[in-house]
């Protein structure tokens, strides 16, 4: 009866998935591309980037020249005619307290529809170890400022503002500031974030679209982008797969992720040269300088920024900025289909939780509770021990501090594990794990011989399969859907990991449990793939900053702890061992 219900909803669920995306998909609409010619003047941007690059190589936010750029990117601003003003602000960054950091923007009012506001920016501040910087980001400032001459000598429709925002190389602070102090952010419908620009030769034009902790680019912004940028060049972005990665894992590090986060429509922009791994090997060294800047793609750079700009300033209306939405080929699912989709296809699994319960295998829940729910629990609070302690650490001379990332690509840093707070981490869930597991457990725990039965494996087993169920409605309710799924995997194949009485079965038993895997590789996979210093100390590092919300460590913590208490069941010798272990 089982087997026989969980397959039958198996491919009832398929059917309906398949139904719901045949026939609710949408196709994506046209957006409107503005197909005049650019006006921009190349050579005008690139004597920007030479003048930017020459006069202030430092622009560190530890560095004098930072705060001469500022000045000089108003006087720029101002000579135009612009509306100019600068958002001064604090940071923590690179473990220090810089105070009196600044913003810097320039305000072109629309004719027809001056409240809304589209915003294009890009960061002016440089890692302290980087020379000029000229194609991360200097090649961006100076294609704004060309920009904001060509649009503060005509009349347009909406609102522009030039923004340059400040310390987005140490966690994006300027951003992050900006917006949370920005009276009219309301008012605010698109925000363009240029990146950087290629040096050598052109590539193609990368697209971003993740927020930092949630948002992701809407659908509309993401179309008009792609396809304005597709007039002047190669276009990337993500596929389904990894459009789903980065829904799940919702991590941000350029300025976009700022506001996406703060539910602003945004879109990042940059492009990358044909050699990819020999920029790389330039990206944020004392190489990036103008002598990798090529008149060329400042043209087709900011052609492709321009008409981007004019398209979203003619456009008849700008749609709401509905960010829930699943993109494959020319059609995409809404946000009420993507949502159903991801409750349906754990139907199986609820259901077979239900049939165990009337089949009585939650008869011993107590005695489960007793035992597998008490080390469910030990790990978790173990877990959360290291997880307080580094959190705390950063605050104290024993560890790195940098707020929300744990600093910029290929800082020193980010090479130089501390290990004393390392050490001091893993002493502190060993030693939280050990008081847990070898002192409370057999004082709590104990059971006598009347009390086993051979009931308790599959209660414990019953357990488990609703402690899984807790945490995927708990990721779903909280509005990440993309990242439950993730536990899918695991869902369809934990109840038919049985009592493994051979070898055999125990293999098998670990190869099905083994198979939610994949997932947390692909997101190993893509952070690896950035060489931009040693992956298991970024990641101690992010931790500790921030990196990752609350709400994601709670998943986190909970995940991998019933995962840990899964393993005994799967490998152990079905009841009897578990009933030894109960005696103990």
């Amino acid at each position: 009866m089982r087997a026989k219900a969980f397959i039958i909803s198996l491919l009832t669920v398929i059917l309906l998935v398949f139904i719901g995306i045949v026939f609710f998909s949408k196709p994506i609409p046209e957006p409107p591309i503005y197909e005049g010619e650019p006006v921009m003047d190349h050579r005008r941007a690139y004597e920007n980037i030479r003048e930017l690059c020459e006069s202030f190589p430092r622009r560190s936010i530890f560095h004098k020249d930072n705060r001469l750029a500022v000045k000089w990117l108003r006087m720029r601003l101002s000579e135009l005619g612009l509306e100019t003003g600068v958002h001064s602000f604090d940071s923590w960054s690179a473990d220090e307290k810089v105070e009196g950091l600044e913003n810097v923007y320039g305000i072109s009012r629309g004719t027809t529809r001056p409240d809304e506001i589209i915003i294009v920016n890009s960061h002016l501040d440089i890692p302290e170890f980087v020379y000029q910087g000229a194609a991360d980001a200097g090649s961006d400032v100076g294609i704004i400022l060309e920009l904001a001459r060509v649009f503060s000598m005509e009349d347009h429709n909406r609102t522009f503002m030039f923004l340059f925002t400040n310390n987005e190389e140490y966690g994006m602070r300027g951003a992050y500031n900006f917006i949370n102090d920005y009276e009219d952010i309301d008012q605010v419908a698109a925000v363009l974030v240029m990146d950087y620009m290629n040096m050598g030769d052109y590539g193609h034009t990368m697209l971003r679209f993740e927020g930092m902790q949630k948002g992701y680019t809407p659908l509309w912004l993401r179309e008009l982008t792609a396809t304005a940028a597709a007039r002047e060049g190669n276009v990337r972005q993500a596929g389904p797969l990894m459009e789903w990665v980065q829904r799940s894992v919702t991590i941000a590090t350029t300025d976009v992720g700022m506001f996406l986060s703060a539910g602003v429509p945004a879109v990042n922009i940059r492009t990358l040269a044909v050699d990819e791994k020999w920029q790389h090997e330039i990206y944020h060294t004392e190489k990036d300088t103008m002598e990798h800047i090529r008149l060329d793609t400042v043209e087709l750079y900011g052609n492709t920024t321009e008409r981007i700009l004019r398209s979203l300033d003619t456009a008849p209306q700008i749609p709401p900025g509905e960010m829930n939405y699943f993109k494959y080929n020319d059609r995409y699912l809404p946000g009420w289909l993507i949502n159903t989709i991801q409750i349906v296809l754990f139907f199986p699994f609820f259901l077979l939780l239900g049939i165990d319960l009337r089949q009585g295998y939650a008869d011993n829940l107590g005695l489960a509770l007793r035992r597998v729910g008490l080390s469910f629990l030990f790990i978790f609070l173990s877990g959360m021990t290291g997880y307080l302690l580094l959190r705390f650490l950063p605050f104290t001379d024993l560890m790195y501090r940098n707020e929300l990332v744990p600093s910029t690509p290929k800082d020193p840093i980010l090479y130089a594990p501390q290990y004393v707070p390392v050490m001091l981490v893993i002493a502190a869930i060993v030693i939280t794990a050990v008081i847990l597991f070898k002192i409370v457990l057999p004082r709590i725990s104990r059971l006598n011989e009347a009390e086993v039965s051979d009931g308790v494996y599959n209660s414990s087993h019953w357990l488990l399969m609703f402690l899984l169920a807790v945490i995927i409605i708990i990721t779903w309710v909280e509005g990440s859907g993309f990242a439950a799924v993730a536990f899918l995997p695991l869902a369809w194949l934990w109840p038919w990991i049985i009592s493994p009485a051979k070898l055999s079965r125990r293999i098998l038993n670990i190869f099905l449990l083994l198979a939610w895997c994949p997932f947390f590789i692909a997101v190993v996979h893509v952070f690896a793939s950035w060489d931009i210093g040693v992956m298991w100390w970024i990641f101690i590092l992010s931790v500790a900053s921030g990196l990752f919300s609350y709400k994601a460590v709670f998943v986190f913590l909970w995940a991998a702890s019933l995962l840990l208490a899964m393993f005994p069941l799967a490998w152990g010798n079905g009841r009897k061992t578990l009933n030894q272990q109960a005696l103990k």
